[in-house]
């Protein structure tokens, strides 16, 4: 009695890869990978948030840059990578990322220019840094940090006068 077998005996070998090559193709193609990556990508920028907001920056950043390999550039994303590479002593890459969103005008909120005036401080680019400073101030009349960024501004002034 002979036994039937899924594979094709030897001398029909060659057939079965061509086979299932056809079949993998067909589930391929017919499963939505965009959606698939679309919702993998909203699931990453939920957990980079949650990163930002625990403080957890270097796991936020890595979230965020891999959110925005895919989505390209969004403002609100590289607002908080440049915020992340701040505190994770990134100064440069920071500087990069917020002075260009906020030099053409993409990002104008009293966040941007706080944080702005921040890494210009550490660049030691004071008269810049009391610039952005004071645009923070006029754009944030009752912010928590009002009377730190005033003692900034003078320590920014006293260090190019």
């Amino acid at each position: 009695m002979r036994v039937m077998s899924l594979f094709p005996g030897p001398k029909h070998w060659y057939r079965w890869p061509s086979i299932s090559i056809v079949f993998l193709f067909l589930i391929f193609s017919t499963y939505p990978v965009d959606g698939f990556a679309q919702r993998s990508m909203s699931r990453i920028k939920n957990r980079a948030d949650r990163h930002f907001q625990k403080q957890q920056y270097r796991q936020a950043l890595n979230d965020y840059i891999r959110y925005n390999q895919y989505r390209g550039s969004v403002p609100v994303v590289i607002k908080r990578m440049a915020i992340c590479q701040f505190h994770t002593n990134q100064v440069d890459r920071a500087y990069e990322n917020l002075g260009a969103l906020v030099g053409d005008g993409l990002m104008q909120d009293a966040e941007s220019y706080y944080y702005l005036g921040e890494i210009l401080l550490h660049l030691n680019r004071f008269k810049d840094a009391a610039s952005s400073y004071k645009m923070f101030l006029g754009k944030n009349r009752n912010a928590v940090r009002r009377s730190e960024v005033i003692l900034k501004v003078k320590y920014c002034e006293s260090g190019y006068n």
